[in-house]
């Protein structure tokens, strides 16, 4: 007993003080809110106010936002289906920063920042990974054969011309330039940077076989430069007589360059460089040993806005301009930048296994030692992996995996597994292994999800007042805005009962309709036509009949708002006509002096009904509902 009671002690404790860190600062209808959800909103408040709110008038204003909140739920308005999808879509997009492994990624986006420093001259000698375990077994022992032949002084070079299957660098010697970050396969990457200038690395493997790096050289970078060129070929058999054509050709249009032509017409006019050429010659963002030597020694010469002097090479002639330089920024600012390019290539499947292993200690994951050996066991019953499998694997009681109190059994791998494969059993085990993995982190990451709103109160906060905003729209879309717009009657009544409210017209205004006719015939047609039609129909059918010869336009307009009505109505000035509606009469209309209906003054009274309608409702909202607000507690909130 006494254990128990110490037990239950220590829980209570516990309890108290949460309540304590984030107390109950009111409730409503029965609904409590915390503390911690007012503070967020009330500073938020005020920061998007031009004058700082009193806490006594957002107060105020809070419990009316928490009464619409609570009216909008009685009313059923988040058990929609149209409302739950659009909120899961909010969900989705504002708990993405929090599932991001930002953490995991830091160590990862340091490091690039620090390679994006230099550029490597790099040598490699490559075998192919095989089509099969045998032949990749065969190729790897080859390869380390080959960096004990290096460790013992043989020459890289010779090697990789005699042994490498990368045929292009192999002609070099295994040469395979310049490197920087990003380029090459980040294992490929990891290995060269870690080597030192004159070292050789160990073998790696990436998805394109299995590498010795020589590591020939590294050179400072600075940044990136947006450069454009223009460029003209030499003909494959053109002699030195016809290239001096061609270079003075290129040596007029710098000129031309000089002068003030325009860089970017001219190498869509000019350029022989098609990739480039339509996007105003345009490289893109370089960075140093990008580009061939000649070219960039000539576009380290040159400022922002500058062009070189033509440029003579082998194949032609180029000249370029340097748009803009960028300088490696500082880590602080590249690091959302850096963040994400490590979440997207062969570097993210680290920090999601990093990520993975979190996420099994926080949730206290286990896996069952005896599923290996019972799905073992199954295979070999079954002779292999087939529907039969598939179906006395769902039958099993076995559980694979725990999390969280909650245990994952065969039946639901056996959900996620394809009945219709046939496989024998080494494929089998690794195809369901790889379907169980896959299952543990679905699992554990929507626990996770779950989870976000007790880890992360910013993203509770956020989230909550992303669904009662979207319940306030509904309910007051309901209540006041549609509601008004639709309650014509109501409108008009309110309208009558407040006319002098309106009643502010200085001047009169023309009430009625001009229509617009393509000649006289179609005008004199229109007239005749609509004495024969009932006055419930008339613009209607005049506009079925005569389609696009007529253009029908309602009038509410004082002197000065329009000039056909100018002319026709208030007898002043001229109207412009118009290229295809060439005639324009008053078809029906009055001059009044004040307004006579609610449409006559639609959007003031609109207005004033809907404000009329939200005053009711919170009157109502009020009278019924019941709210607390704990005084000491409110003396705590900071302003």
């Amino acid at each position: 007993m006494r254990n128990k009671f110490f037990l239950g002690a220590l829980i209570v404790t516990a309890l108290c003080a949460n309540a304590a860190k984030d107390p109950v600062l009111m409730t409503v209808n029965g609904k409590d809110v915390k503390l911690s959800e007012f503070e967020y909103l009330y500073q938020k408040n005020n920061k998007q106010q031009l004058e700082k709110e009193s806490l006594e008038d957002y107060v105020d204003r809070f419990v009316v936002y928490k009464l619409k909140v609570a009216d909008a739920e009685a009313a059923g308005l988040d058990t929609l289906e149209s409302f739950k999808k659009e909120y899961e879509g909010y969900k989705k997009e504002l708990m993405r920063p929090y599932l991001e492994n930002n953490e995991h990624s830091k160590p990862y986006a340091r490091e690039t920042y620090e390679r994006m420093k230099k550029n490597l001259e790099v040598s490699h000698i490559m075998l192919p990974l095989g089509f099969d375990e045998n032949e990749k077994k065969a190729n790897k022992a080859k390869i380390d054969s080959l960096r004990a032949c290096l460790d013992k002084g043989e020459d890289f070079g010779s090697l990789a011309e005699r042994f490498s299957s990368d045929a292009y660098s192999a002609r070099d010697k295994g040469n395979l330039g310049n490197m920087w970050v990003e380029r090459f396969p980040y294992a490929f990457e990891d290995a060269a940077y870690k080597t030192p200038v004159g070292g050789i690395s160990p073998v790696v493997e990436t998805s394109f076989g299995f590498h010795i790096i020589k590591v020939n050289g590294e050179h400072p970078t600075n940044g990136k430069y947006h450069v454009a060129h223009i460029l003209k070929f030499y003909n494959r058999n053109d002699n030195d007589s016809a290239k001096s054509v061609l270079n003075a050709k290129m040596d007029s249009l710098y000129s031309l360059l000089k002068n003030g032509v325009d860089f970017a017409a001219m190498a869509k006019k000019e350029s022989d460089d098609s990739r480039t050429s339509r996007n105003n010659g345009e490289i893109g963002w370089v960075g140093i040993d990008q580009l061939v030597k000649h070219l960039e020694t000539e576009m380290l010469k040159l400022k922002v806005g500058e062009v070189s002097k033509p440029i003579v090479a082998d194949y032609g002639v180029h000249i370029i301009k340097l748009l803009a330089h960028k300088p490696l920024g500082s880590y602080e600012e590249m690091e959302p930048e850096l963040i994400a390019l490590v979440n997207k290539d062969e570097r993210a499947i680290a920090i999601n296994e990093k990520k993975l292993n979190d996420l099994k200690k926080e949730y206290k994951f286990k896996s069952n030692s005896k599923a290996s050996e019972t799905i073992s066991l199954m295979l070999d019953k079954n002779n292999g992996y087939d529907s039969a499998f598939v179906e006395a694997f769902q039958n099993s009681n076995i559980t694979i995996f725990s999390y969280k109190g909650a245990e994952v059994k065969a039946s639901q791998v056996a959900d996620k597994l394809n009945q219709k494969r046939k496989m024998p059993k080494e494929q089998a085990v690794k195809y369901i292994n790889e379907t169980i993995e896959k299952l543990v982190k679905e699992s554990l990451t929507e626990c996770e999800k779950e989870d976000l709103v007790n880890k992360y109160p910013e993203y509770a906060n956020l989230l909550n007042e992303y669904k009662e905003g979207m319940l306030l729209f509904e309910i007051s879309n309901k209540k006041v805005w549609d509601k008004a717009g639709q309650d014509k009657a109501g409108l008009e009544k309110y309208f009558e009962d407040n006319k002098s409210k309106y009643t502010t017209w200085t001047a009169p205004r023309f009430k009625g309709v001009l229509i617009y006719s393509v000649n006289d015939s179609i005008e004199n047609a229109v007239k005749d036509y609509a004495k024969t039609l009932g006055q419930d129909t008339l613009l209607t059918a005049l506009h079925k009949k005569f389609r696009r010869d007529i253009r029908i336009e309602k009038h509410l307009s004082a002197k000065g708002d329009n000039a056909f009505v100018d002319e026709l109505v208030f007898k002043s000035g001229k109207a412009e006509k118009d290229k295809k509606y060439v005639t324009c009469f008053v078809f029906e209309g009055k001059l009044i002096d004040q307004p006579e209906e609610a449409a006559d003054v639609k959007g003031l009274v609109t207005t004033d009904y809907q404000n009329l309608l939200e005053k009711e409702w919170v009157e109502e909202l009020k009278s019924k509902s019941k709210v607390s607000i704990n005084k000491k507690v409110l003396k705590k909130v900071k302003e």
